[in-house]
C-alpha cells in the first residue's frame, strides 16, 4: 500500500515503525513499481469505500 501511495498523485502516506526490518522494508518501497492493473485493483477497493488495511493497532480516523 506505501508503494500504491507513492504512485499515486496527490495521495501521501507517512510510515511509522520502531522495528528495524519494517523501516528497511519501508525504504526498499522506491525499489520496484506497481503495475496499471495492481493499482487500479488496489483503487477499486477505495471506490467501494472499503479499507484497504484495517490492523488492531490503526488509530480509528473513520466509522467502520
Amino acid at each position: 500500500i506505501l508503494r500504491w501511495h507513492m504512485q499515486h498523485d496527490g495521495v501521501g502516506a507517512i510510515p511509522r515503525s520502531t522495528n528495524p526490518a519494517r523501516i528497511r522494508e519501508n525504504l526498499d518501497v522506491m525499489g520496484f513499481a506497481l503495475s496499471d492493473d495492481e493499482m487500479a485493483t488496489l483503487s477499486s477497493m477505495r471506490s467501494r469505500n472499503e479499507r484497504i488495511c484495517d490492523f488492531e493497532f490503526s488509530p480509528v480516523w473513520d466509522p467502520v
